[in-house]
Formats: C-alpha cells, sequence, structure tokens
C-alpha cells in the first residue's frame, strides 16, 4: 500500500489523486463527492459524481465504471458512501434506503429504508457489519437521526432525543473502540 495515494472529492471540480507531492493530479468528471481507497489494493479507488452515482477505478484513477446499476431511491446531492476498513470489499452507499456490496460494488443488496435522506456514515474499523447512518431531519425542531447496525442488516435509531435539530455532516467510530462514535452537526 502507498501511504501517500488518496482520493479527494472536489464538487464542482472533478475528483483529484494525491500522490505524495504538492500537485494533485485532477480525475473522473464533473462533480467529484464521497470516495474512497481500498485499503488491501490503493489500485481499486471510488469516487462519486452526485446523488449517488457512484464509480470505481481498477489501475489508481486512470479510468472509471460505473457501478451504480442497482441504486434505487432518493439520494443526498452528496451522497455517504464508505469502503469498510476491516473488509475493503464490503461498500455501503446511503440515500433514503441503505445499499450493501460484497463485491467491491456493482451488485447490491438492498438493506431497507431508513425513511430520510442519509447525509453521514461510518463503519468500525473491526467490523463490516458495524455501521452507523446519519440522516436529514425533515421537519423543523425535529431531532437529527443515527442509526446503527451491528448485523449489516437492520438499523435501529440510537439518537433518542439526545441530538439538537441539526444536520449529523460527519459520523466518525473510534477505531479501538466502535461503541465510541463521533457526529459533528451542522
Amino acid at each position: 500500500q502507498d501511504s501517500n495515494f488518496s482520493v479527494g472529492g472536489l464538487q464542482d471540480n472533478r475528483s483529484a489523486l494525491y500522490q505524495g507531492t504538492t500537485a494533485w493530479y485532477k480525475t473522473f468528471v464533473g462533480d467529484g463527492m464521497c470516495r474512497g481507497v481500498n485499503s488491501q489494493n490503493d489500485n481499486i479507488c471510488y469516487t462519486e459524481y452526485t446523488n449517488g452515482d457512484i464509480s470505481r477505478s481498477n489501475n489508481r484513477g486512470i479510468s472509471w465504471s460505473d457501478i451504480s446499476s442497482g441504486l434505487t431511491g432518493n439520494f443526498a446531492f452528496v451522497t455517504p458512501c464508505i469502503v469498510c476498513r476491516s473488509n475493503p470489499s464490503v461498500l455501503y452507499i446511503a440515500g433514503t434506503n441503505i445499499f450493501k456490496s460484497t463485491v467491491g460494488g456493482g451488485s447490491w443488496s438492498n438493506l431497507g429504508s431508513l425513511g430520510y435522506n442519509a447525509l453521514s456514515m461510518d463503519a468500525s474499523s473491526t467490523s463490516t457489519d458495524t455501521v452507523y447512518v446519519g440522516v436529514i431531519p425533515v421537519a423543523a425542531n425535529q431531532p437529527a437521526i443515527v442509526y446503527r447496525t451491528t448485523n449489516g442488516a437492520s438499523f435501529t435509531n440510537i439518537s433518542g432525543v439526545q441530538l439538537p435539530s441539526r444536520y449529523p455532516t460527519e459520523i466518525h467510530v473510534n477505531p479501538n473502540n466502535s461503541a465510541d462514535v463521533y457526529v459533528t452537526m451542522g
């Protein structure tokens, strides 16, 4: 693995590859949003255009193939998508529905409806089945909602009334303890 290789989304200005120098190489087309790199093979990387339109590269971002076939429902403009650190063949992407791939994308299982559009997501560093998803509140003064799964299939609302009526903009799972979760609100 090349610790100097990374993919960044630049929204209106494509996606870019970092290769250890001050110059970033622009890749992909249009908007560059969610992105990820396979932790065991950095030839495999991912970027999202908008609204859940995700692509995979098998050659470090030189060329891209669409892997969003089969994804249905509504997606946020910047759709959360993650490549699991503990098994980079497992990907999750979420809109009003949450989808899981166990083959690096292209073949997706619909795990069900969240009822609201997802805005943020992260997974445990030790298990592909522990995932947290933050969704957009749909009404004024409604608390934000964060869902969790520990079996990779059914999601439970774990937020109670503790969260403010704000957007959960980012979720981070502590790599040493997947019960510790940090959520930023905007």
